[in-house]
């Protein structure tokens, strides 16, 4: 056996000892050291994609209506930016580029990035509070190394590097949990839906686009890509629904993100109507903006699918095989459509390719689903008015 094998072998038990002798410390602290009686400065960490964000803002919200006074900064990765700088609840937005996500980041950025290092340079911050919403522990790392007295996240009840713990449940609705993570502020008129606000230089954006509709009609909002490769839905089908769409005289928006050009092209090709129109690249603030004028969205479970249902928009989700947990869209007004039949290639892991390439769970919702919820949708619009 290698030195290296023996170093593995003995980590757990290592690992155990240490959380131990840490557990012993924070005890000690928590009987010498004063935790403040209500938080005035807190830091909230979530480095995870737009939909777990999401999910964090009821718990934000709870916060800032039980102590108006308090200040909150959130990290995260640079996705969350404009869909955050305007929120009413969070004072500033820190944009951490983790060395385990930014994968292409040059190295000399990867050592700024060190957890080590960045928890660090937060403490210059003077936290009182830091609140994790992943069970990461690195996260926690940062969380002890900014020196805040009160840190609270997911973990073992004697989780050393944390003041305050709460256990991770993946089946549980991620916002009910992040809410849980309060139990300590005793805090009981609770927030549950969570508020988007766009910036403003987002609004102005998505107007410009607006302006160049047709201003007659309703508009639907599809969104084609915005997930993996083998997870997307046939362009034929696309174009379908699309044309069914315009049968009903709405105006169609299409989104598109990064790598998404070509598959845009093969919906909307030989499509000469001024009934279509494409938007690429929009940021998650224009989403949200564009959410306001939007009569109905459809599109595959992606950030785009969350932002626009968290904002209260009629949405059709294509799901396929995947089953959700613990993040399931915010909001009440969305119909999730998955695959009749389950699809275990997409489940095969980043080392099969050639299965992943082969899955079959989107090929199997067929455009009479997908047309059947939208004229649900509809019919709903219509009661409406």
């Amino acid at each position: 056996m290698t030195k290296y094998s023996r170093a593995c072998k003995q980590l757990p038990f290592w690992l155990a000892v240490l959380n131990k002798i840490g557990s012993w410390g924070i005890h000690l602290r928590r009987r010498n050291h004063q935790l403040p009686p209500v938080p005035r400065k807190v830091l909230l960490i979530c480095l995870e994609n737009i939909p777990e964000v999401i999910h964090t803002l009821p718990a934000i919200q709870t916060l800032k209506k039980a102590f108006p006074e308090i200040r909150m900064d959130y990290m995260g990765g640079d996705w969350m930016q404009s869909l955050l700088s305007a929120h009413p609840a969070i004072d500033h937005t820190l944009i951490y580029q983790a060395p385990w996500i930014a994968c292409e980041t040059p190295s000399a950025v990867h050592q700024k990035a060190n957890p080590f290092v960045k928890g660090w340079e937060l403490r210059k911050n003077q936290y009182d509070t830091i609140i994790c919403f992943q069970p990461d522990f690195r996260l926690k790392l940062i969380a002890a190394m900014t020196g805040a007295p009160l840190r609270i996240g997911y973990g073992l009840q004697d989780e050393f590097l944390l003041t305050h713990t709460s256990m991770f449940e993946d089946t549980e609705l991620r916002y009910l949990q992040h809410l849980k993570l309060l139990e300590i502020f005793q805090i009981s008129d609770l927030v549950t839906d969570p508020k988007i606000i766009p910036p403003s230089s987002d609004v102005n954006s998505t107007q410009a686009i607006l302006d160049g509709l047709q201003p007659n009609r309703r508009l639907i909002v599809i969104r084609p890509g915005g997930t993996r490769i083998e997870f997307q839905w046939e362009v034929a089908k696309f174009r379908t629904l699309i044309e069914q769409c315009i049968k009903d005289e709405f105006q169609v928006l299409i989104l598109g993100g990064p790598g998404e050009t070509e598959l845009l092209n093969e919906i909307t090709v030989d499509m000469v109507s001024e009934n279509v129109q494409i938007w690429n690249f929009p940021t998650f603030g224009e989403v949200a903006a564009l959410a306001k004028y939007t009569s109905i969205y459809l599109g595959l479970n992606s950030s785009t699918s969350h932002v626009m249902a968290a904002m209260g928009v009629p949405s059709v989700i294509l799901c396929g095989s995947q089953k959700f947990t613990g993040t399931l869209p915010m909001g009440l007004d969305y119909i999730l459509i998955y695959s009749d039949t389950v699809c275990d290639k997409c489940k095969a892991g980043s080392t099969d390719k050639s299965a992943k390439q082969n899955c079959t769970c989107m090929k199997n919702i067929s455009v009479e689903q997908v047309i059947t919820a939208y004229e649900t949708q509809v019919k709903t619009l219509q009661k409406e008015d």
